[in-house]
């Protein structure tokens, strides 16, 4: 388990499938996805003193406070890469970034699905 310390949280970066479903093999030269997906992921983990959440105003925004599970969208080049083993027991990247960095976070309801360049051919 991470355990953050002061402002930081630490996020799950979503990744990209290389192979697809038809098993055609996406190469490394479609970039455009692979940088959309490392943009999003999971927060798995909130320091004490990280203040990730949107407060209840006269203007009547919701409050909603981050939570590990929560998905968002961070700053590209935010925090470090660090590897850690996952539930799973398999190594999985992480990326450590300070609240600030949290952009937005990721309604399960609006989930995009990658677009791949290969689907687009008719």
């Amino acid at each position: 388990m991470l355990f953050p310390e002061g402002n930081k949280v630490i996020v799950r970066p979503d990744t990209v499938e290389e192979i697809t479903a038809g098993g055609i093999v996406i190469p490394d030269s479609v970039q455009d996805s692979r940088q959309t997906a490392a943009t999003r992921g999971e927060i798995v983990a909130l320091g004490p003193e990280a203040d990730v959440s949107f407060s209840e105003d006269m203007d009547g925004i919701t409050k909603r406070n981050a939570k590990p599970g929560d998905r968002c969208v961070f700053a590209k080049y935010g925090g470090s890469s660090i590897k850690f083993k996952g539930p799973d027991g398999k190594w999985q990247e992480h990326r450590v970034l300070i609240d600030e960095n949290i952009i937005c976070f990721i309604d399960d309801d609006e989930k995009e699905e990658p677009v791949s360049r290969i689907s687009m051919v008719k």
